[in-house]
C-alpha cells in the first residue's frame, strides 16, 4: 500500500505541478519505470517476486518470457518488449488529437496490459499511468472499485480479444 499511495501521489501531482517531468509528449518511457517502481518498490524489498532475475526489479522491464494468463492472454516474448513499448508511448500522441481521447486512452491502457513489460505489477503500474494519461488531459482519474473487478477483468478481456468498443466496460458497470 505505501508504494502505491506514493506511486498515486506523485501521478496526481503531475496535474498540479509536473515540474522537472513536463515534457511535451502525454507520456515518456522513463515515467512509466518511474511509476512502476514507486508503487512496487516497497514490496520488493520485502518480498521480491519468486522468479525474478537479478535485472528484473521495479522500474526494470522483465527478461524472459511468462506464462500465458488464465483466459489465454498471451503478453509478448520478452525480447519485443523494448520495442514494444517504445511504439506503445510514441502512439500515445495520436490520443490527444482524437475526437474520442478518454476511450482511446481506455483502449492504450489495454494495450499496456497485453505488452505486460513488468515481471509484476502491470496492472497497478497500468493503471497509474492511465491516470497520469488523464490527469494531464485534465479528466479526472478513473477509479475502479473492488466491488467491479470481475466487470473490470471481464472488459479487459474483450479488449485481449480485440473489442474496444466499450473499452471501459461501461455498459456492464451500469447495471
Amino acid at each position: 500500500m505505501t508504494g502505491y499511495a506514493e506511486a498515486a501521489k506523485w501521478v496526481y501531482g503531475q496535474a498540479l505541478e509536473p515540474g522537472e517531468w513536463k515534457t511535451d509528449r502525454p507520456l515518456t518511457l522513463t515515467e512509466v519505470r518511474h511509476v512502476h517502481k514507486l508503487a512496487m518498490g516497497p514490496v520488493w524489498e520485502v518480498a521480491p517476486h519468486s522468479s525474478a532475475r537479478p535485472k528484473e526489479k521495479p522500474g526494470s522491464f522483465r527478461q524472459h518470457d511468462i506464462q500465458p494468463f488464465p483466459g489465454g492472454m498471451t503478453s509478448l516474448p520478452w525480447v519485443e518488449l523494448n520495442a514494444a513499448m517504445n511504439d506503445w508511448v510514441a502512439s500515445l500522441g495520436k490520443i490527444f488529437k482524437s475526437e474520442t481521447p478518454v476511450e482511446q486512452m481506455a483502449a492504450a491502457y489495454a494495450a499496456f496490459e497485453q505488452i505486460h513489460p513488468f515481471l509484476d505489477g502491470n496492472g497497478r503500474a497500468g493503471r497509474l499511468v492511465l491516470n497520469l494519461l488523464l490527469v494531464r488531459s485534465e479528466y479526472p482519474p478513473a477509479i475502479i472499485y473492488y466491488r467491479d473487478r470481475s466487470r473490470y477483468l471481464s472488459a479487459l478481456k474483450k479488449a485481449d480479444a480485440g473489442d474496444v468498443q466499450d473499452p471501459w466496460g461501461n455498459s456492464s458497470l451500469e447495471q
